[in-house]
Parts: structure tokens; sequence; C-alpha cells
């Protein structure tokens, strides 16, 4: 999959967030298997009162044991540059709709929206690509402890 920033900013933390299947239903419409944690909605679009499901997620990077990114069209550094195009691996990916791994969305408000071409509010995205606030980052590392403990049981 390549996604292409098309913002005047540069970001660190990219995550790309498989979509559920309904919210409130705990079935993963989009499935892989280079998993590092569950995410769940964090920008508040979902109705208020409605039970958000989490979706598999991982870190696009070349670190650690998960290293989707396989490409960075500007500078070898992982940083996503302004116009900069990251190639990246889902592995084992399938969809409950059969839509492809290309048609995802970007979570969160104008600029940040930019960074793929759907939008999270499209009913046709497969998954999002999401940068987290620093706040977010603590609890999606969280999140990967626990799925790391559910794995290792």
């Amino acid at each position: 999959v390549a996604i292409t920033n098309q913002t005047n900013r540069y970001f660190k933390d990219l995550y790309y967030v498989g979509d559920v299947h309904d919210p409130g239903c705990p079935i993963f419409e989009t499935t892989f298997t280079n998993v590092d944690e569950l995410v769940a909605d964090m920008t508040g679009v979902v109705p208020p009162g409605t039970l958000f499901a989490p979706g598999l997620a991982f870190k696009i990077d070349k670190v650690g044991v998960n290293t989707p990114l396989v490409l960075e069209s500007i500078t070898q550094d992982q940083i996503f540059e302004p116009g900069e195009t990251w190639e990246f691996v889902i592995q084992e990916y399938w969809n409950h709709n059969g839509l492809s791994p290309a048609c995802l969305g970007s979570v969160g408000p104008a600029p940040f929206g930019a960074i793929a071409q759907a939008s999270m509010l499209d009913l046709i995205s497969s998954g999002s690509i999401i940068i987290p606030e620093p706040a977010t980052i603590a609890l999606l590392g969280l999140g990967g402890l626990l799925l790391r403990r559910r794995k290792s049981a």
C-alpha cells in the first residue's frame, strides 16, 4: 500500500488501523497478521453513547520485529515529509466487504485528513492512517502491552 503526505507538516508516528465491521459490534471488517496492537477511536466522531470496538493496528515503521515500512520516497529517516510517499506491507490482508487495502482514510481534521484519499466517515474505507497526539501514544503503548500479554497467554 502507498500513502502520500499531501500536507505541509512532518510526521514521525503513523499507524494503520483496520476498520471494524460495525460500531458496537466487535467483528473486524479488516484483518491482517502484522498486528502490533488494538486501537479504539479517539477522534470523537462516533455518536455519543455508541460503543466503538477497537481495530487491529500496526505502526508504520522499520523498527523491531514487525517492520511494514518498505519504501520512503525522500529521506530514509522514518519521518513522513511533505510530498513524500511511503509504501508499506499489510500482511495477509482480508476485508469483509472485499475492499482493497488501498481504500483507506485518514483520521483527524484537515490537514491530517489529506494523508489518504478517503475520509474516515466514508463507508468505503478498509482502514485509516492515524497520527496520534502525545497522550494518545501512551495509550497505544498500553494497548500494545495488553495485546502481547493476550498472545503469550
